[in-house]
């Protein structure tokens, strides 16, 4: 019940959220004194962070995108103003069989609601939307609905959104960004907006090769290189393409398990591992007889701090007496 509850919540903001949100910070901060405090227990202990605390971004991207902000609206409208045809004209019947196989998808989603416990719910639930559509468009009223012109022009409307949104893109601008951002960043007193913006795009202008920093700095037998974190980019490590192996680890994975993969270093995420080791990572350090050799903080994330990355070495059989004294992280 609890998950089919949050996930109700987050397709439909997820879905009807417009493609460019500059309210997010705000809104991020105000919902989690809106969530029922007993109900945001039950799904903090159950999803991951976004889609416990509602969070949504100030632009619209692939790892969240659903239906789509102009679809959602227009498809809301027309439902509603089809309900009300369908109320006035009583002439029509109901198919019970059709009605029945156009139901069964809705079906489907509520079993889907059923498991997922991730953020991205309109991104997951994308291959559904096309098989939930028909019981809605086949409303008596929508084909009287697309021939009026106010259904035309709030089409067009909508599409405007979606195009600021092409050229917009972070990922992918269609404008010089660099060129125009930085002169705007450079007045006494720049729009937080303009900070903000230029924060993003930079981030975005350099996440093909996000790990460049360090990769420069990996030592040459790190060949093949351990890896230990959820979703970063870690194709920047892989160039020279062909020229090093990524083979990722686990945090119950031993000494003998990496040695046996020919792991030596290790690279570490300290965001990763606060999540998901069940002891310190000087703990874990100890217990591998390794040390942590040098550390990193490259900045993945426009929306997030950056955070420390540990690269670590097996120590030898031959460095003795060191073997078994625990080690020590930068700081400590």
């Amino acid at each position: 019940v609890v998950r089919v509850a949050n996930n109700t919540v987050l397709l439909t903001i997820q879905n009807f959220v417009p493609p460019f949100f500059p309210m997010a910070g705000a809104w991020n901060r105000a919902v989690d004194k809106i969530i029922p405090t007993d109900f945001a227990k039950k799904i903090a202990a159950d999803f991951e962070p976004a889609g416990a605390h509602w969070q949504l971004g100030e632009m619209e991207v692939e790892e969240t995108a659903g239906l789509g902000f102009g679809i959602c609206v227009l498809l809301a409208a027309s439902t509603g103003a089809s309900v009300l045809i369908c109320r006035r004209d009583s002439s029509r019947k109901l198919d019970w069989s059709r009605a029945l196989l156009q139901l069964a998808p809705w079906l489907a989603l509520v079993v889907f609601m059923l498991k997922s416990n991730l953020s991205a719910s309109a991104r997951l639930a994308s291959p559904y939307f096309g098989l939930l559509l028909p019981l809605l468009l086949g409303l008596r009223g929508q084909e009287l609905l697309v021939c009026t012109r106010w259904w035309r022009w709030l089409a067009c409307l909508l599409m405007l959104p979606a195009m600021f949104l092409l050229v917009m893109s972070p990922p992918r601008p269609l404008w010089p960004t660099q060129t125009i951002l930085p002169q705007l960043a450079d007045k006494e007193s720049p729009h937080p907006l303009v900070k903000r913006a230029l924060t993003v795009y930079s981030v975005y202008g350099m996440r093909g090769d996000a790990f460049k920093s360090v990769r420069e700095r990996l030592p040459a037998d790190a060949n093949p290189l351990g890896f230990l974190a959820t979703d970063e980019v870690e194709t920047s490590l892989w160039k020279p393409f062909g020229s090093r192996r990524i083979l990722h680890v686990k945090a119950t994975d031993t000494r003998k398990q990496l040695q046996e993969r020919g792991i030596q270093f290790i690279l570490v995420s300290t965001e990763t591992w606060e999540r998901l080791g069940k002891q310190s990572l000087e703990s874990w350090c100890g217990d591998l007889n390794a040390d942590v050799v040098e550390t990193f903080t490259p900045k993945l994330r426009a929306g997030k701090d950056p955070f420390k990355w540990h690269l670590i070495r097996l120590r030898s059989t031959s460095e003795g007496a060191e073997a078994n004294s625990p080690a020590q992280l930068p700081g400590h």
